[in-house]
């Protein structure tokens, strides 16, 4: 971890796990990436026609997509909190300064 990684990570853990895994994990990867893919799925799958997005097979098709990927993305949240902490704490004893 250099310097500016160690600032950066001091900044975000102030704010706490809870708010990192749920804004970068839940809302920030999860739903952003569920969204994406049930969208370009539908799409695919329906050559590309726009109308697609109008069904109520879509509605489905991305609330199941948002369910599972928010749950992804909070699995996610709590992987990156806890190794950003490990590599933090390491650059915090070996001497590293805010």
């Amino acid at each position: 971890m250099n310097q500016r990684q160690f600032e950066r990570w001091t900044h975000v853990r102030e704010k706490g796990k809870d708010n990192f895994v749920w804004m970068s994990g839940v809302a920030g990867w999860g739903f952003c990436t569920g969204l994406l893919y049930a969208v370009v799925t539908q799409l695919l799958d329906h050559a590309w026609n726009a109308e697609a997005l109008l069904s109520m097979n879509f509605v489905r098709h991305l609330a199941f997509s948002l369910m599972f990927f928010a749950l992804a993305g909070f699995v996610f949240g709590r992987i990156v909190w806890t190794s950003s902490e490990k590599k933090w704490m390491k650059a915090k004893k070996d001497g590293m300064k805010i």
